[in-house]
């Protein structure tokens, strides 16, 4: 028997564009992995008809069998299990600016104990067309990693992180990765209005590829769980694509990101792309980590908070 939680991120265009079929047959290709957090982005149509979507997708025998909480105006959602997780805090959409409002929910892995350290579970969705918005989005996301949760029994606890994204970027390490996807030059973007929602200026007057959400989470300590297995244990099977190549687009590139705070990183035993079988332009990341192992951090000695700016993060 395996000791690994599974952990995937999945895009699925436009929640299968109203096609129920479409959106059952995600639920299909998700549930063989036995996943026990699902982050989900494009959720339009999920709060229709009382939510009714929603209760749908956590339906075990329809769906993935897994406690949903759908993030505002249905841009986002966290689905999680209930008997391995327990349900701590819920956040609000941290900024304005959030184009697709994140999905953050608190939650306490049940075998680490009640005095453990919890995690914040994130769907993050950055802007389709604007990369200075996409930046500052990435800024607004990465507090969710640096936030102290109030627990039930009134104690204060430092919580970590972990998203699954679609950056609508590139990874900012990618040209220095040993099998990442080379990033795209802007000549290989067909579609001229793509061509600026992908690129920047760079200070030298020439455009450049955007990377700028990917390394404003690094430099926050939100770690690409797949370049750290790369860099770390040589194994480069999460830098696959996750979106295939196209006229408009360019080559394939790897815009959806599971990143988790630092801390966690010795956790993750395992990532990798699987084909969303045309029910997505974009492909599934699928995350592995070892139980054992996070369950040793999250049990490890929470720090208290000390200062009137670190109590004023509380959620």
């Amino acid at each position: 028997m395996t000791n690994d939680l599974i952990m995937i991120s999945a895009n699925v265009e436009q929640n299968g564009f109203g096609n129920r079929e479409t959106r059952l047959k995600v639920w299909r290709r998700l549930r063989p992995y036995r996943p026990t957090v699902v982050w989900r982005q494009e959720m339009p149509g999920a709060a229709d008809h009382a939510r009714a979507v929603m209760y749908e997708a956590e339906d075990p025998e329809v769906g993935v069998g897994l406690r949903g909480w759908l993030g505002e105006r249905s841009a986002t959602a966290v689905f999680a299990d209930m008997a391995v997780f327990a349900p701590v805090a819920e956040f609000p959409n941290p900024s304005l600016i959030m184009q697709n409002p994140p999905t953050a929910v608190g939650l306490q892995l049940r075998g680490a104990g009640r005095q453990s350290r919890p995690v914040i579970f994130t769907a993050g969705h950055f802007s389709y067309a604007v990369p200075v918005q996409r930046e500052m989005e990435a800024g607004c996301l990465s507090t969710f990693a640096d936030r102290t949760v109030r627990m039930p029994d009134g104690t204060l606890r430092k919580a970590y992180m972990i998203a699954g994204i679609d950056g609508n970027s590139y990874p900012h390490q990618a040209q220095d990765t040993p099998g990442d996807v080379p990033l795209p030059h802007l000549g290989d973007i067909g579609d001229e209005p793509h061509r600026a929602h992908r690129s920047r200026r760079g200070p030298d007057g020439t455009d450049r590829m955007d990377t700028d959400p990917h390394a404003v989470l690094g430099k926050a300590g939100v770690v690409d769980v797949a370049h750290h297995l790369a860099m770390a244990k040589g194994c480069g099977t999460g830098l696959a694509p996750t979106m295939p190549a196209s006229d408009t687009h360019g080559p394939a590139t790897r815009v959806d990101w599971v990143c988790a705070s630092r801390p966690l990183l010795p956790a993750v035993s395992g990532c990798e792309v699987i084909d969303s079988e045309e029910t997505s332009d974009h492909d599934f990341v699928v995350t592995r980590w070892d139980l054992d192992a996070l369950l040793d951090i999250l049990r490890r000695p929470v720090p208290q908070p000390t200062s009137a700016f670190e109590l004023a993060r509380e959620s």
